[in-house]
């Protein structure tokens, strides 16, 4: 059985732990797409890390960093890419993306979901 596999009570699996993104199989009509990556997913983690942390009384918590990162993603298009092809979307610039990253952290920092 696989590590942080376990049988329920139905002799079902399911697994214990999230996975991390390497060790699951997204599967589509019998085809792998774990190698379909939204390329603006790093432009945002760059962007959270150079704004975030000077920002004053911002709880920055897995919760409220999950949130931000989320909450800036799903503003800008996504640009989703395979490996193997050539990239059909408009590429968002880092500026637009740090926009979207400092409005999401206003957002989070007035109505934290954890407080």
């Amino acid at each position: 059985m696989d590590e942080g596999l376990e049988e329920t009570e139905d002799g079902m699996e399911e697994y214990s732990r999230p996975l991390p993104r390497s060790e699951k199989k997204f599967m589509v009509l019998g085809h792998c797409m774990d190698h379909m990556k939204n390329k603006n997913e790093e432009l945002v983690k760059k962007a959270m890390e150079e704004a975030l942390p000077g920002m004053e009384s911002l709880c920055l918590c897995a919760m409220c960093t999950e949130d931000i990162f989320a909450l800036a993603l799903n503003s800008i298009p996504a640009g989703y890419q395979h490996s193997m092809s050539i990239a059909l979307f408009k590429k968002t610039a880092f500026e637009e993306i740090r926009k979207a990253v400092l409005e999401a952290a206003g957002k989070v920092k007035e109505k934290p979901k954890h407080a």
